[in-house]
């Protein structure tokens, strides 16, 4: 389920980068692929939020977070190049390296998650 709305997230980020001129500096294929890396590799941060405070509002405060930071905090403190652009914004690999470590990290924390109701571990 979280890789299905992890994908649908993406799809429609995807259809926004093709659409509009809302991407970043390097080629398409670049932006679609590090957007793609970052959204699927931070729902797993969204989802084990979720399920370990039982509330939605922690990712919405997360998503609300990471846009303020990456594009109205980092963005504009960053010199932009060709090549530090291809690394920064929310569009370049060095967010899409580190949401994959997070998403390791939290992937290795899900033992601490409630079981979930309804689901065999919780029959037990």
């Amino acid at each position: 389920m979280i890789a299905s709305l992890a994908g649908d997230a993406a799809d429609l980020g995807v259809e926004i980068l093709l659409s509009t001129a809302y991407r970043g500096a390097g080629p398409l294929w670049y932006t679609v692929a590090c957007f793609t890396v970052m959204v699927v590799s931070m729902s797993f941060l969204f989802a084990w939020m979720r399920l370990k405070s039982g509330s939605v509002w922690t990712g919405m405060l997360l998503h609300a977070s990471h846009n303020l930071f990456i594009q109205a905090f980092f963005d504009p403190q960053t010199r932009h190049a060709r090549i530090s652009d291809l690394w920064t914004t929310e569009f370049g690999a060095g967010l899409a390296i580190v949401s994959i470590i997070i998403a390791l990290i939290v992937a290795n924390k899900s033992k601490e998650l409630p079981p979930l109701e309804g689901s065999a571990a919780s029959a037990v």
